[in-house]
């Protein structure tokens, strides 16, 4: 069953088509069968499921890698890293991300479509969280010089599709359309708290 599924998951790979269900299968048959899954197939898929890190899919698989495969010493170094990896985006530290993931020499070759996927998860983010983004803090996040921003956002929210609304890009900010998220209104009805009714509460 292994066997077959590795088959599956090696073409997957090959093909940069994105199955999660298949890497979850995978996995779990390794579980099951208490073995270590090949070097190259367990790294592919961690990477591939990188550039969703606002979903739950990197949780998922890592979730299903046990102990003493991680700390194996011929994965330990290379996991560390796609931790790390996975720690910066999901804490929204893109700049740090591009400077890590462009010194990693020791990870296998990823996917042609991962730097693009893994864009398109950052301007998700950043578009549900900020209205307006100057330009070179934009270009910074998405990892591209300034000049490039404007055929990467347009590549990146292909990408995203309906998730991202690009309202405008001119030579000083990014504009994305409003939502409750990245431009909350407050409720006019809302009556200011008093000091005396902070201090009511918490003594």
């Amino acid at each position: 069953m292994s066997r077959d599924l590795a088959k599956e998951v090696d073409e997957a790979l090959k093909q940069d088509k994105y199955d999660i269900q298949l890497f979850l299968r995978f996995l779990k048959s390794y579980v099951m069968a208490g073995t270590q899954p090949d070097k190259r197939l367990l790294l592919g898929i961690l990477l591939q499921t990188l550039p969703r890190f606002h979903s739950n899919d990197f949780l998922a698989c890592i979730s299903l890698v046990p102990g003493h495969v991680q700390d194996a010493p011929y994965v330990e170094k290379e996991l560390g890293t796609i931790y790390d990896l996975e720690n910066y985006l999901s804490c929204g530290r893109f700049v740090q991300f591009w400077e890590v993931w462009n010194q990693s020499k020791s990870l296998p070759a990823a996917s042609p479509s991962f730097e693009s996927q893994v864009r398109a998860g950052i301007l998700i983010v950043v578009s549900s969280t900020l209205e307006k983004v100057p330009v070179a803090k934009m270009a910074a996040y998405l990892g591209v010089n300034p000049d490039q921003l404007q055929s990467t956002l347009t590549e990146a929210a292909s990408i995203a599709g309906e998730a991202v609304s690009i309202v405008s890009c001119d030579t000083e900010t990014v504009t994305f359309a409003k939502s409750i998220f990245n431009a909350p209104e407050s409720d006019s009805n809302q009556q200011p708290l008093r000091f005396s009714d902070i201090v009511s509460i918490v003594s």
